[in-house]
């Protein structure tokens, strides 16, 4: 029996230097804590194990702290057997403990070459980072292929699959892990056709995991894990009913056998929606104020996340902009709160501005920018430097390399 524990969207330094950035590490620190006291032989990272392609310093000594845990851990059984398919250098230091293998997110990945913060603690020894690649491990007699590839451009993602083609290794347990969006679990809008899905996997495998999805789910019938986010980084219906935790897997024969261990540092989070029709303003302020004596009557261990989402319409005639600000609804309550106001009052073209800003929330800055980048060269018809290489010096602040690419590929060309 093999047993696995997986942990994903860890985002170290989300919301850092704020009241709660120290949510990210303290969960963090509990899920690894976790994996080590439930005798994990091997960690699994579906990826955005930081929020940010270049974390900030002080993120960097807090991470590391928390990384030193599987270290540190007592030798696991899984003992590294080396690679199936591009042979990769791995620091010696890795190997300690319990071995951890990830690959980057969203949030991590860089254009052009740069490295990564994963490639970083590849190096350092912390874990073994993979990209289209497949590691390999004897854990007491047993062997287990453990299949990843890291965080691409979603309209890129299924073609990398396909060109890819992972193929599960005969007489080993065989995993494969990413951290892209999949096709029928989230919402996917216009690139849908372009998402990773489940049929694209050969089958055989004994588990698909997937990261990058913040809700944890199981489907036993497709051996499909969405590992879930440790940190709550969204305040929306899923973060409110969905709770933090790892995912505990033992691999043997028959079934895989799953557990999900929630963590017990998660801030607790409420989101309370009231609809009013044709309502006073001081009708307003009442019930909100209500809802939240009624949250801050409960027991919590810390200070909690609240969103109020208020909606329908006020008494025709009325402007409750003067006495529906935040700080009358919300004064006297210890808790971080969001007050929402989506009224009839406001504006068609509000509506619709606001609809399509949603929409474009769920892509990160970099695939914003990507898409822009690359339908205003197609427009033009560019076949230059690929967009992910414009992108990422630019998001960075530095176009000066963007204009020493295009004259280095003007100057190949000339030559």
């Amino acid at each position: 029996m093999i047993r696995i524990a997986f942990i994903s969207d860890v985002h170290f330094g989300f919301h850092y230097g704020s009241p709660t950035g120290e949510d990210s590490f303290r969960q963090a620190g509990e899920a690894f804590d976790l994996a080590v006291s439930r005798g994990a032989d091997l960690i699994v990272i579906p990826g955005d194990l930081f929020d940010s392609r270049v974390p900030r310093q002080e993120v960097w000594a807090e991470a590391l702290r928390v990384l030193q845990k599987p270290l540190l851990a007592t030798p696991s059984r899984a003992k590294f057997a080396g690679f199936h398919g591009r042979e990769t250098k791995v620091n010696p230091i890795a190997f300690r403990g319990i071995p951890v293998v990830a690959v980057h997110g969203t949030h991590e990945r860089r254009g052009g070459g740069a490295i990564n913060p994963l490639h970083i603690l590849h190096e350092a020894g912390y874990l073994i980072h993979l990209h289209c690649n497949t590691a390999l491990f004897d854990v007491g007699g047993e062997r287990i292929a453990v299949h990843g590839f890291s965080g691409v451009p979603e309209h890129y993602a299924a073609q990398v699959v396909k060109q890819w083609n992972p193929q599960p290794l005969p007489g080993m347990r065989n995993i494969v892990f990413f951290h892209q969006n999949v096709k029928g679990y989230l919402y996917a809008g216009e690139d849908e056709e372009a998402y990773v899905n489940l049929s694209d996997f050969a089958p055989g495998f004994d588990l698909i995991v997937d990261g990058h999805i913040h809700s944890p789910l199981w489907e036993p019938s497709k051996r499909f894990l969405i590992v879930g986010s440790t940190v709550m980084t969204q305040q929306n219906k899923s973060e409110a009913s969905s709770k933090k935790g790892i995912w505990l897997a033992e691999l043997g024969d028959g079934e895989p056998k799953m557990e999900f261990a929630k963590l017990e540092t998660q801030r607790p989070f409420f989101l309370k929606e009231l609809t009013f029709e044709g309502a006073e303003p001081k009708e307003v302020l009442a019930r909100a104020r209500k809802e939240l004596e009624q949250v801050m009557a409960q027991k919590h261990s810390m200070k909690p996340f609240v969103r109020l989402k208020l909606s329908g319409s006020l008494k025709q005639g009325v402007d409750g902009g003067a006495s529906l600000t935040d700080e009358a609804i919300t004064s006297g309550f210890d808790a971080f709160i969001n007050v929402a106001r989506d009224f009839d009052e406001n504006s068609f073209r509000y509506r619709i501005a606001a609809l399509r800003e949603k929409q474009q929330a769920k892509l990160t800055p970099e695939e914003r920018g990507l898409r822009i980048v690359d339908e205003l060269l197609s427009q033009n018809g560019y076949k230059g430097i690929p967009p992910e290489e414009i992108i990422e010096p630019l998001s960075e602040g530095d176009a000066d390399a963007v204009v020493r690419k295009v004259l280095e590929r003007v100057q190949k060309n000339v030559t």
